[in-house]
């Protein structure tokens, strides 16, 4: 069996595509029993779970099947709860601490490939470009700006009521912005 895309070629039999399919779903699961084990005696150390989890996505990823589904798992593994301090939450510190880079790199890099958006080359002088632009004015601007809009067009047609603290125009414009930044 033969996989080619462009100039990358992996020839195998079917026997090793089998063999090292069944063995990464082999690692994954094993990976979820160690981490259902973690969980249980109360481990704590969020990076002894990263640890489990990369080996883990590295199974199902060579398995072929979609590695998120590590990342899924993994997350439902990490204790919410510290037994001794109630107030401390391991999944949440973890998720606090991964916000900036997946909301700041990950993600955006990701948007632009599945875009189809080039990122090689890229200047300063292609972010003035006007299709560059127009998704940068579409997406800072025009979401917050269609927000205030409609709000603002029901409010005067009597179709909805602002509450008492967003009556002034900064303030729905603040809520305008924080509702955009929360769509899509």
């Amino acid at each position: 069996m033969v996989v080619q895309i462009g100039g990358f070629i992996i020839a195998k039999p079917l026997l090793l595509w089998i063999n090292d399919g069944l063995m990464a779903v082999f690692f994954f699961l094993v990976g979820l029993v160690i981490l259902f084990i973690m969980n249980r005696r109360n481990v704590m150390d969020v990076p002894a779970y990263l640890l489990v989890g990369m080996i883990m996505w590295a199974s199902v990823l060579k398995s072929g099947v979609h590695a998120t589904l590590a990342g899924v798992a993994l997350a439902f593994m990490i204790p919410m709860r510290h037994p001794t301090k109630p107030k401390h939450s391991p999944l949440r510190t973890l998720e606090h601490d991964l916000h900036p880079i997946v909301a700041f790199i990950i993600l955006p890099v990701f948007a632009f490939a599945s875009a189809g958006v080039p990122l090689e080359n890229i200047s300063l002088a292609s972010l003035m470009e006007p299709v560059t632009l127009g998704i940068i004015l579409g997406l800072f601007v025009g979401k917050q700006l269609g927000i205030f809009t409609v709000c603002w067009l029901l409010v005067k047609m009597k179709w909805a009521k602002l509450c008492p603290k967003a009556r002034t125009g900064s303030n729905s414009m603040a809520l305008s912005c924080c509702a955009a930044s929360a769509l899509p």
